[in-house]
């Protein structure tokens, strides 16, 4: 086999693992919630922390330590009755926001001690 044909055939099978490896984590890993809203919460937080915390870092922290557990545990199924209407999930911004202040509080106080 010529050495150009195994270059090529390396490649060709390089690139067809890595469209397995991207088409599996898509459809089997992708989160059952909407990341367009998860986004929206976050950038929500975003603008409003720094005016209610006045720490611009406190506010970074809170968001890379705090965002998915905040966003995934305010999330509740949708009764199966308006799934079609509402999708799988019913969002509440106002608990997510209440969980994210409560961290940026904690931290306030630990940072305060």
């Amino acid at each position: 086999m010529d050495k150009s044909k195994l270059v090529v055939l390396t490649i060709g099978l390089f690139i067809g693992l890595g469209v397995f490896a991207w088409s599996w984590v898509n459809f089997t890993q992708s989160p059952p919630h909407d990341p367009e809203i998860a986004q929206r919460y976050f950038q929500h937080f975003h603008r409003r922390c720094p005016g209610e915390f006045g720490d611009e870092e406190l506010c970074r922290e809170v968001l890379g330590n705090h965002h998915r557990s905040c966003f995934a545990d305010h999330l509740r199924p949708t009764p199966p009755d308006r799934v079609d209407e509402e999708g799988p999930f019913l969002y509440n911004r106002s608990l997510y926001l209440e969980c994210m202040r409560s961290h940026a509080e904690a931290l306030l106080q630990v940072d305060g001690s």
